[in-house]
Order: C-alpha cells, then structure tokens, then sequence
C-alpha cells in the first residue's frame, strides 16, 4: 500500500513510499522524515510539523502511470506524516 507525505500548505511531494524493498530502512516516521529532509517543506518554505489524527487521509491512489489504479494513498495537511 502506497503512503505519500505532502506538505499541507502547498500540497508539494516530500516523499512517496511505493513498495516494500523501496529502500533497505522501509517506510519513515514523520520524525524520521523532517529529520532527513529538515523542518521546512523545500517547495514553499513552510515549517513542517507532526501530524494529528485529523492531518491523515486515505484517498485512492493515482499514479502518474496509471490514471486509476485503485490504491490506497496516505496524506497529511499542513504537517509532515
């Protein structure tokens, strides 16, 4: 199951998770994320802070590849997830 985290102000791709064997360290915290990226969004500047309950979305998935492939996207407003 795919997972995206977005930048809430400007909706910008701070890091998309595709599938398992991506990356030999898996699927990030959103601590582990601002820490690797840093704690504002390179496209827009805003600080990125941690996510609550309310921040998270699950939406189908859309890839660039495949208009309507029917996954399952995670996401996030204003903060880093």
């Amino acid at each position: 199951m795919p997972v995206v985290y977005r930048c809430g102000s400007c909706h910008h791709v701070l890091y998309e998770f595709l599938k398992v064997g991506q990356d030999s360290y898996g699927l990030p915290t959103p601590s582990e994320l601002i820490a690797k990226i840093g704690d504002h969004c390179p496209n827009c500047g805003k600080k990125l802070r941690l996510p609550t309950m309310e921040n998270i979305r699950i939406a189908p998935y859309r890839s660039k590849k495949t208009p309507t492939s029917g996954l399952i996207e995670y996401q996030t407003k204003s903060q880093v997830i």
